[in-house]
């Protein structure tokens, strides 16, 4: 019990976060040096990425442990719990089983995919995932559907589903 499961992040999100920091830095270059006149419009060109870059890094989950008597989903910036007994299935699934899929309040690869998404297949989801294999879906009792991507997938689910039951 108890066991950090780790969430990695996929060649997509690393793509996104290093293009996306990279064009932050030629923008903010670019007008440091062609509008040196406009001192707040710098550091408005610099906040501004930095915050959006901040905010993914501190919301992106990368572990997920079995509590006793809740699933804790850790994140640089404070944890997500869901009691065990609110977990009413677990599905290991692949990424073409969720059919085409929405993002419709979230994020789709900065540090990972978090937020809510939709596909017809499924429904409504919440995501806490870094990457788009190794995924499980869990359905609360509430109808509720959360989709997490912990490296050792089987272990997690092994476990998982032995703490469910003994909840």
């Amino acid at each position: 019990m108890n066991n950090l499961y780790t969430a990695s992040l996929d060649m997509l999100s690393k793509s996104v976060v290093g293009i996306l920091s990279i064009f932050f830095l030629v923008l903010f270059y670019f007008t440091t040096s062609q509008f040196t006149n406009f001192y707040y419009l710098n550091w408005v060109v610099f906040l501004l990425p930095f915050s959006i870059l901040l905010g993914g890094y501190l919301y992106s989950p990368y572990a997920y442990e079995i509590g006793a008597h809740d699933l804790i989903i850790h994140r640089k910036i404070g944890v997500v719990q869901y009691s065990l007994l609110s977990i009413k299935e677990v599905h290991v699934m692949e990424y073409s089983d969720l059919g085409f899929v929405i993002r419709t309040f979230g994020n789709g690869g900065l540090f990972g995919y978090t937020g809510w998404y939709y596909s017809k297949k499924i429904g409504k989801m919440r995501w806490y995932a870094r990457q788009r294999k190794n995924i499980v879906l869990l359905t609360l009792s509430n109808g509720k559907k959360i989709l997490l991507t912990p490296d050792d997938r089987e272990a997690f689910v092994e476990e998982l589903r032995a703490s469910i039951s003994h909840s």
